[in-house]
């Protein structure tokens, strides 16, 4: 049980861990590039590409970011590879599909001749990751430039998040001459956004979805004035459909704010199936009942646990093998 339980946690520290990065590494951008050339990036999640030479297939990269109407950045944020190191070569192979003129920027006619491809990837095995591309260079090449860069926290007297370059050479000279070095991001810096942004356009696991749900029903009791103390013999029923707890969840803990200005190609996440999903395990522990036959509305009872909410409900979630198999944990 233990095992299975440090399984759910370790997938949820990665899940967080990701959003950290995109965040961090688009925060070098807005903050140095309005600083020293007043430019006002635009950045986006998630966004829904298409390609140019592939009419049948789109991209959805993990990072955007538009510096102008000619240059940008895609990425791709990789907090774990397979210790077989011959399935690395399909994370290289997905980095490749954005090798293609893209065609969805938020400019005019949609395209901009030059964005660099980064991948950003875990420090623990950024170093493997290089030489692994190095010995495969003359297989994956790449006609935009790619970037390969280590992410970590620095978790001393002050917490961290940093970056550095382990291969490769961004275009904006700016931006590359501070990630070169070592860009290091103050956590109280980003803590604002992350203190919202808990999702992104990968599903994450139940217990956490679970979680996500408890806040935004926090939050809606908060709003209509409902909040009192909670304990575990104080509860508030709170009613709701699955499509407003959606439009909730998007609009308060997923990287919507980024992209309010230019939602065009951006899918909203949570998807709501990850969402009944989570409503169903939340039914079957008795925290959620079903307030109607189609199993669109329910009735959520807030209530306190009287220990750390997230742990709550990842251990509520032990029994559900998918709640820790949607994604590999590889290290």
């Amino acid at each position: 049980m233990k095992n299975s339980l440090q399984k759910i946690k370790e997938f949820n520290d990665n899940y967080s861990n990701t959003i950290q990065a995109i965040v961090g590494f688009m925060h070098i951008y807005k903050y140095e590039l309005k600083k020293e050339k007043n430019i006002d990036v635009k950045l986006f999640q998630g966004r829904k590409f298409d390609k140019e030479n592939d009419k049948e297939n789109f991209a959805t990269p993990d990072i955007g970011i538009l510096i102008n109407e000619k240059s940008g950045v895609i990425g791709e944020v990789k907090n774990s590879f397979p210790k077989d190191t011959s399935l690395w070569k399909e994370d290289f192979l997905q980095l490749l599909q954005y090798d293609d003129n893209l065609i969805g920027w938020p400019v005019k006619d949609e395209i901009i001749p030059l964005y660099d491809i980064v991948l950003l990837v875990q420090d623990s095995r950024s170093r493997d990751v290089k030489d692994y591309f190095l010995n495969k260079k003359d297989e994956l090449k790449f006609n935009h430039p790619f970037i390969i860069i280590e992410y970590g926290r620095s978790d001393e007297a002050k917490h961290f998040f940093r970056f550095r370059i382990e291969y490769g050479k961004l275009s904006d000279t700016l931006i590359n001459d501070k990630i070169y070095r070592g860009c290091h991001i103050a956590m109280e810096n980003i803590a604002p956004l992350l203190s919202k942004i808990k999702i992104y356009d990968s599903q994450p696991s139940l217990s956490l979805m679970m979680w996500l749900i408890y806040l935004c029903m926090f939050d809606k009791a908060t709003a209509e004035n409902k909040y009192r103390k909670l304990n575990k013999k104080t509860k508030i029923e709170l009613e709701i459909s699955i499509d407003e707890v959606v439009e909730r969840l998007y609009k308060t803990y997923s990287f919507h704010s980024f992209h309010e200005n230019h939602q065009e190609r951006q899918p909203k996440f949570p998807k709501k199936e990850w969402v009944k999903q989570a409503i169903i395990k939340l039914v079957s522990i008795g925290e959620v009942r079903w307030k109607d036959e189609f199993h669109e509305e329910f009735i959520f009872i807030l209530q306190s646990h009287n220990e750390n909410e997230k742990e709550h409900y990842e251990e509520k979630c032990l029994s559900e093998e998918n709640d820790v198999n949607q994604t590999t944990l590889n290290f």
